[in-house]
């Protein structure tokens, strides 16, 4: 999330208050919230795993975590649209924008508790990267 949606978000809390409904303004302000910080989730995650793999080659495995973190912004984008355009967060398309954003990352969060290493004689346990656990961002998107 970067100084463009900001902007949008701003816009967005502007138009609500002009058109005389900031009563919805919390909620989707949190709906956008909850999805400006899963996006700074996936950033970081993404960050991690090219680290990892930098370190740790593996083109099968690193193709896989890269399809989920594809799929992951893709329902993140898709969620972020939504909230600016929703009148509210309990609008069907954004309960499903919800649960998408939170399968992809649940299989993202699968990926990266898989990561390892095989052990070779005289070589250090590698550390995988870590992830945010999935029950505190479904926490987030519930609000």
């Amino acid at each position: 999330m970067g100084a463009g949606d900001a902007v949008k978000v701003t816009t967005l809390a502007l138009c609500l208050f002009l058109a005389g409904c900031p009563s919805f303004l919390p909620a989707i302000q949190g709906a956008i919230n909850a999805a400006q910080w899963v996006g700074s989730i996936i950033d970081v995650a993404d960050d991690s795993q090219k680290s990892w793999f930098k370190l740790n080659p593996n083109g099968s495995e690193q193709e896989k975590v890269e399809i989920a973190m594809f799929r992951a912004r893709r329902a993140l984008s898709a969620l972020n649209g939504l909230a600016l355009a929703s009148k509210s967060v309990d609008e069907q398309n954004m309960v499903a924008a919800r649960r998408e954003l939170l399968d992809a990352y649940k299989n993202l969060e699968a990926l990266f508790l898989s990561l390892s290493v095989p052990l070779q004689p005289g070589m250090k346990a590698a550390t995988p990267p870590k992830i945010v656990q999935e029950s505190r961002v479904e926490s987030a998107l519930a609000e």
